[in-house]
């Protein structure tokens, strides 16, 4: 199969502690506006999936091993799912 990519797991959630920093950091505002907790809460939330995203992309191949042929092994998990232009499967490594 040519043109595959390897995903490699991540590590689950995120660290809590720069969200707790930025709640802290914000709170004097909500206390002066009430009614801005719902864009403070929406901008938290998109920081926090931005940070997760960060990291899980931080689990990627290394640079120098881009675009090179790898050979893994590895035994089938999961039934194949043939779809248009892929195929797609679970390895276990």
């Amino acid at each position: 199969m040519t043109g595959g990519a390897l995903a490699l797991g991540g590590s689950g959630l995120p660290s809590a502690w720069p969200l707790v920093a930025g709640g802290a950091v914000l709170l004097p505002v909500v206390m002066r506006a009430p009614r801005a907790w719902l864009a403070i809460a929406a901008l938290v939330g998109a920081l926090g999936s931005t940070y997760a995203a960060r990291l899980e992309f931080d689990h990627g191949l290394p640079r120098p091993l881009e675009g090179k042929t790898l050979a893994v092994t590895g035994r089938v998990t999961a039934l194949v799912r043939h779809e248009r232009g892929r195929v797609r499967f679970y390895l276990a490594v």
